[in-house]
């Protein structure tokens, strides 16, 4: 009985002390993330080439050019169906935003899709 009850033990610190390690290597890399891909300003001009991509949690960092790394917060499309920008962008898209621009266009197979992104850039 005693031999029962010290295997659960051994088994349930095994199972929090991986669980801890997993969090952390996450949290370690996401803070990373955050610091390597600045927010898109609104007096910010971008536009290129998407060569990466990286999803969290509805953010989504690009990477255009190979080169400038941004980080774009939850956004909509301007239509009567929103679709959020990180299920519509792929790798070898098209990015542009202009400078003070409420909107953040994606050039995908010859087509545009605007998005809103307003509420993105808060008035100072």
């Amino acid at each position: 009985m005693k031999k029962i009850k010290t295997k659960k033990w051994l088994l349930l610190g095994a199972v929090v002390i991986a669980l801890l390690i997993t969090m952390t290597i996450s949290d370690n890399y996401y803070s990373n993330l955050n610091e390597n891909y600045p927010l898109l300003q609104k007096e910010e001009s971008l536009s290129g080439k998407i060569t990466g991509i990286k999803i969290h949690h509805k953010y989504t960092f690009v990477e255009l050019d190979s080169s400038t790394k941004r980080l774009i917060t939850p956004s909509f499309l301007m239509n009567k169906t929103p679709t959020y920008l990180h299920k519509t962008i792929a790798i070898g898209d098209y990015l542009i935003h202009e400078a003070h621009s409420d909107q953040l266009s994606v050039l995908k197979d010859d087509e545009s899709y605007n998005f809103l992104v307003s509420h993105l850039f808060h008035e100072e």
